[in-house]
């Protein structure tokens, strides 16, 4: 009778461990919204022996959609998985072209476009509905960058489509609603790799004109996900 009693309570135990954790454990599909804030230095060059820096700051909406997988491991409160994620961005900033003691030449619109990636993550349980996680992902991000208002040049603008790749470093939480339906919030950061619209080679108009692009971005934005 005793040996029963243990065994069926030890089967609870299991079943109840089972059932906290159920919804950490599995595929999942989910959408993130939130804000990302691009920083970066964009440079000038007009043949000058001095480049002309703009600071780049903005703030923008960041949404998208993730899918990933989740494994709660045996014997303990750890959690590995791995995601994909697209998100389109709207952070934009507009700055002059203009070298030190010069005039202003145009203007430089920068916008961020989209970035879309994977990740792995590994976290720890605090509790049976609260999920710790770090998190560390790789990723292609695409740009563009418009100039207007040119005046070396007879045409006055240029448009240039660029895309660079950026790991991006973060921590989040996730908190269970139901079995299923998990909610949270994350932060990251992409360092970026450089972009260089335009490096002329040869002279045109008198200078070989350049324009560089050097971007980060920090992230904070809100997660739902649905765990099958």
């Amino acid at each position: 009778m005793k040996k029963n009693k243990l065994l069926l309570t030890g089967a609870l135990l299991i079943g109840g461990i089972s059932a906290a954790t159920a919804g950490f454990n599995g595929f999942y599909v989910g959408g993130h919204l939130g804000l990302g804030l691009l920083q970066g230095t964009h440079t000038y060059t007009n043949g000058g022996s001095t480049a002309g820096t703009q600071k780049v700051k903005a703030i923008g909406y960041l949404a998208g959609i993730n899918a990933g997988y989740l494994k709660l491991m045996s014997g303990s409160n750890m959690v590995v998985g791995g995601e994909v994620y697209y998100t389109l961005a709207g952070p934009k900033s507009s700055q002059n072209l203009q070298i030190p003691g010069g005039l202003v030449e145009g203007k430089a619109n920068i916008s961020h476009k989209s970035a879309m990636g994977g990740a792995l993550i590994a976290g720890a349980l605090l509790n049976p509905k609260v999920l710790m996680y770090a998190k560390l992902g790789y990723e292609l991000d695409k740009f563009n960058l418009k100039y207007t208002g040119l005046t070396f040049q007879a045409q006055t603008t240029e448009s240039y489509t660029k895309s660079t790749r950026a790991f991006v470093p973060g921590a989040g939480a996730l908190y269970k609603i139901s079995e299923s339906l998990l909610v949270g919030g994350e932060y990251g950061y992409a360092k970026m790799g450089k972009l260089k619209p335009r490096s002329d080679q040869v002279a045109i108009n008198g200078a070989q004109r350049g324009y560089t692009f050097t971007p980060t971005e920090h992230r904070l934005t809100a997660k739902v996900v649905y765990v099958f």
